[in-house]
């Protein structure tokens, strides 16, 4: 069911979409460079001639590391089983619960959106990301308590992933020239890909080593690391 969806949306960008075309069939200017040699030295440039895009770069990073160490790899594993001291949920039990975090994100994406262009983008990232730390630093005590507590840490972890938004790739494109827009955007990607890739092992490996509630401690403790070196970084 998932592929088809994919394949559906893939179809659906070909159709609608003149960008998903093939290069060089824009009207407004030649085909990009795809050179990857020139690619690289665009983005080591972008990340050396701006602190503002390491520092986003650093935050993207932690995001992306929590999102697949801690909600994707260990709070799964807690919900479909009784490591965590809850009763082992069904799926369609923890259906329910990413659901219910989806929900919020569609109805929260324009309120948060309004609220980057009233304070600017990098102003929401620390509150997002400290928000996103509290839901991690509750869940221990949530599961250890009942479902409808599991439901509010997750709820109140879709608010901070709400507020971030896309508020990285928007303030990475403030903080560079033009001309060097595409690079940072491809510096912030990379950052945060390495931390799905690193994320998912360190947090596993705490989790496997010294428990679920651990995972989450550190989850929220990088976070809010990462708000606080954003902050202070500025």
């Amino acid at each position: 069911a998932v592929g088809g969806f994919v394949a559906l949306d893939a179809i659906f960008a070909r159709v609608m979409l003149s960008e998903t075309r093939g290069l060089g069939s824009l009207e407004d200017g030649p085909p990009p460079d795809t050179n990857i040699s020139t690619i690289v030295r665009r983005v080591k440039r972008s990340l050396q001639d701006s602190p503002e895009l390491r520092r986003l770069c650093v935050a993207n990073y932690a995001y992306w590391a929590t999102l697949a160490g801690a909600s994707m790899t260990v709070l799964p594993l807690v919900l479909a089983t009784d490591l965590g001291g809850l009763q082992a949920l069904g799926p369609g039990q923890i259906g329910a619960l990413f659901a219910g975090q989806a929900c919020i994100s569609v109805v929260g994406a324009v309120p948060a959106a309004s609220l980057a262009d009233k304070y600017g983008p990098a102003t929401m990232i620390p509150p997002a990301l400290l928000v996103y730390a509290a839901a991690f630093g509750a869940l221990p005590f949530a599961s250890a308590h009942s479902y409808e507590a599991v439901a509010c840490a997750m709820a109140l972890q879709a608010c901070g992933s709400c507020l971030l938004g896309s508020a990285p790739s928007a303030a990475a494109v403030n903080a560079v020239p033009d001309k060097d827009r595409a690079a940072a955007l491809a510096a912030l990607r990379v950052c945060g890909d390495v931390g799905l890739l690193t994320g998912a092992a360190a947090l596993g490996g705490v989790a496997a080593w010294a428990g679920t509630d651990a995972a989450f401690f550190c989850a929220s403790f990088g976070l809010v690391a990462s708000a606080a070196r954003f902050r202070w970084a500025a």
